[in-house]
């Protein structure tokens, strides 16, 4: 590129005696510049440059030319007057002329030849220089350019979509999938797994490639731009946001999106591409991992406790996929989850409502057919009318070695077998988890015992059952005996009115 640097305006005014005859010239400027700036630019890449020259005689002039300021104009040298004169506007006092000037240190010279003498008028242009400058061209002939560029985005994709696939899997949820069944994403999960563990390393690979590959892009897009819009508005109007819009939809949300939707399957199968720029990186990768080690620490094992769990199997149950979790299945775990939240008093049987009898009853007929109504395997057994002083448990089974009419006591029957040996009493505050390990003992009910203050002493609350602690684990079982004594009073009480009476102990005490 030639370029040329002007003043704005040249105020030139001064008058040459030639044979008796004023001659006056006003200024001089350049037709094609860039009013930015306070400089003319000339572009050789452009053709000639195009000037005004102000004057008060315009048909005076013949030829125009520009010489070095060491030469002298020559009037019969057609070398000098290259200058091609394009228009003369004699109301304006203008002449416009185009020129080509070849790149030169120096300074130039004006050089005017007139039509009626065969002299020729110098004017010295001392802050006029034509200097050999870069041009905006292409940094590479334009198809490699396009190419590279065709290249670099598939490569901004990858590392934006990469990082983000790779860092929403946690070390932890990679362990478990390598060890679960499904032998497809197992392997998946022990491709990742040696990259993940060094978080940190592949974090500054992953970043530093995508920082690369982006400015390159930037550069190579900005630069065609350049290229071919001259208009420097229009440059800026459409380099900047063409070059975020390409970046941004092809470089970050598309790839983002995928890698997202198909994490797993991504980070395997480019796992090699992966290996391969952390070895490239290594050198610049390496030292800045380890600052963030020091700074940030290693990545953690993530685990979850019970809350998290429970709430994590809640959440899966109902989905459409083939990998939702069933209702039953979701109760199931919820439910064990629950046992080390829930207390006694929340589940028990009140008092008021567990089939007892005195161990003074007589073994009849008619209290046979009572016992085999309720159609429960043990009852309680109390004495002098007093269902606070339980003395044992009596197991129907028991029964069977008598006569349905023998008169016998039951509560004889149930010491005989010693059944008086397998009472146990346990406070109502008392976790169900804790509970269920006293029972695998060999202890099927239990006697839960609260204090009364009034009284300043123990007193029986309620019965709790091993099948009681199973219902708030997998539901309300029904058996065939449960079909027989529908609607009566049992030992268990239906699991919605113990939800019930769980509600209104917690009204009550929130009250208190």
């Amino acid at each position: 590129m030639l370029i040329g640097v002007f003043p704005v305006f040249f105020c030139l005014s001064f008058t040459l005696a030639t044979n008796d005859i004023g001659f006056e010239i006003y200024g001089m400027r350049m037709e094609s510049r860039d009013y930015k700036t306070t400089d003319f630019i000339m572009n050789s890449e452009n053709g000639p440059v195009q000037f005004l020259l102000f004057l008060d005689d315009v048909t005076r002039i013949d030829q125009v030319g520009f010489v070095q300021l060491s030469e002298e104009c020559n009037y019969g040298d057609k070398r000098q007057f290259l200058a091609e004169i394009v228009e003369r506007k004699e109301e304006s006092h203008q002449i416009k002329f185009s020129v080509s000037l070849e790149p030169s240190d120096l300074p130039y010279k004006l050089c005017m030849s007139f039509v009626d003498d065969n002299q020729s008028f110098v004017l010295p242009l001392d802050e006029f220089r034509v200097l050999q400058h870069e041009t905006n061209g292409l940094y590479f002939p334009l198809w490699l350019q396009l190419t590279c560029i065709g290249l670099l985005l598939p490569f901004s994709g990858y590392f934006s979509g990469i990082t983000i696939s790779t860092f929403s899997l946690s070390t932890y949820h990679l362990r478990l999938l390598s060890s679960c069944g499904d032998e497809k994403k197992a392997t998946y999960a022990r491709n990742i797994l040696p990259l993940r563990e060094r978080a940190n390393r592949l974090l500054t690979t992953l970043v530093l490639g995508n920082v690369i590959v982006n400015n390159l892009l930037t550069l190579l897009i900005d630069n065609v731009l350049d290229y071919y819009v001259q208009d420097s508005e229009l440059k800026y109007a459409f380099s900047v946001p063409i070059t975020i819009f390409v970046i941004m939809i092809f470089g970050e949300i598309l790839p983002q999106a995928i890698g997202m939707r198909w994490c797993l399957e991504i980070v395997s199968g480019t796992r090699s591409l992966t290996i391969f720029f952390v070895v490239l990186f290594y050198p610049i990768a390496w030292p800045i991992s380890k600052i963030l080690d020091l700074l940030v620490g290693e990545t953690g094992r993530n685990t979850y406790n019970c809350e998290e769990l429970k709430a994590l199997v809640e959440h899966h149950h109902g989905r459409q996929e083939d990998q939702a979790i069933s209702k039953k299945l979701v109760e199931l775990v919820v439910g064990a989850y629950r046992l080390p939240e829930n207390k006694i008093r929340d589940v028990m049987t009140p008092l008021d409502k567990v089939y007892m009898l005195d161990e003074n009853t007589l073994m009849t007929r008619e209290v046979c057919a009572e016992i085999h109504k309720k159609g429960h395997t043990r009852i309680p057994l109390y004495q002098n009318g007093n269902k606070n002083m339980v003395t044992c448990i009596l197991n129907v089974k028991d029964l069977a070695a008598f006569l349905p009419n023998c008169g016998i006591r039951l509560g004889f029957i149930a010491k005989m077998f010693h059944r008086n040996l397998q009472i146990r009493f346990v406070l109502e505050e008392m976790n169900l988890m804790k509970l269920l390990r006293l029972m695998k003992r060999g202890h099927p009910m239990v006697f839960v015992m609260r204090f009364d203050s009034e009284q300043k002493d123990y007193e029986i609350a309620g019965v709790i059952t091993v099948e009681d602690i199973v219902e708030e684990i997998i539901g309300e079982i029904n058996d065939e005996k449960d079909a027989r004594r529908r609607g009566e009073q049992i030992v268990r009480m239906p699991k919605d009115e113990k939800v019930k009476l769980r509600e209104e102990k917690k009204t009550k005490s929130s009250k208190e």
